[in-house]
């Protein structure tokens, strides 16, 4: 489902603020990168952690690539809320990949700090979203 959360917050970013050949050619590409991804995790029982985590960050920081486009079409503040959620995804996604800290075990464990994080990251990305595209 992480590879449907990703490029579901793409697909408005990419159909309403980038459009054109750009906005298209990168909802195909994260898209595909979702559908590779979700057939490995059926199919690939034992991935290792670190494999999956990594390629859920790479999924996300592709957007660094569309900076420019980005800011030409929707100022600085969109990318403000972008940048922050995406830091906070990678803060969760480094939380979950190294299963640390453990901060009071058995109650705010590295899990649920990781999904702390990821409620954050989803929060400026949907304010982001809801404000912008």
């Amino acid at each position: 489902m992480i590879f449907v959360l990703i490029a579901g917050t793409y697909t408005p970013i990419c159909m309403t603020l980038l459009r054109g050949r750009l906005g298209y050619s990168l909802l195909a590409l994260i898209w595909s990168c979702a559908a590779a991804g979700i057939v490995m995790k059926m199919f690939f029982f034992d991935i290792p952690r670190l494999l999956y985590t990594g390629i859920y960050l790479i999924m996300g920081w592709i957007a660094v690539f569309i900076v420019v486009p980005l800011y030409r079409a929707g100022g600085p503040l969109p990318l403000v809320w972008l940048l922050a959620g995406g830091l906070m995804y990678t803060a969760g996604g480094v939380i979950y990949a190294v299963k640390k800290p453990d901060i009071f075990p058995g109650w705010l464990g590295f899990h649920e700090l990781f999904h702390i994080f990821v409620i954050l990251g989803s929060a400026a990305h949907y304010v982001m979203i809801l404000r912008f595209c």
